[in-house]
């Protein structure tokens, strides 16, 4: 029987759901919820880099970064790039000294 055979393969971009917490401040750790998200080379909070502390295919820990603002959560993978529906809110507040 003649004929050929073509395999193909085919990569599902990253997709972003929510947030666990939904805000937070610099210095603390963040659930990035959705799917795809098992190879994620780079997530941003409102384009400051943040570092990838735990993956999964349904979710990345990472550490907010110190530069961070409220905005657009983005991850990146080999794959594609997704950025969050809604924004992340960074709650950094100026410390106020105490005078006594």
């Amino acid at each position: 029987v003649g004929g050929s055979v073509t395999i193909s393969r085919f990569y599902v971009a990253p997709r972003l759901s929510s947030f666990n917490p939904a805000s937070s401040r610099a210095g603390n750790s963040v659930q990035i919820l959705g799917a795809n998200l098992g190879q994620a080379t780079s997530l941003r909070f409102n384009g400051a880099s943040a570092v990838i502390t735990a993956k999964t295919e349904a979710a990345l820990t990472v550490t907010i970064p110190a530069t961070a603002t409220t905005g657009k959560v983005s991850v990146t993978t080999p794959y594609g790039t997704a950025v969050s529906g809604s924004d992340f809110v960074v709650t950094n507040l100026p410390t106020t000294p105490v005078v006594s």
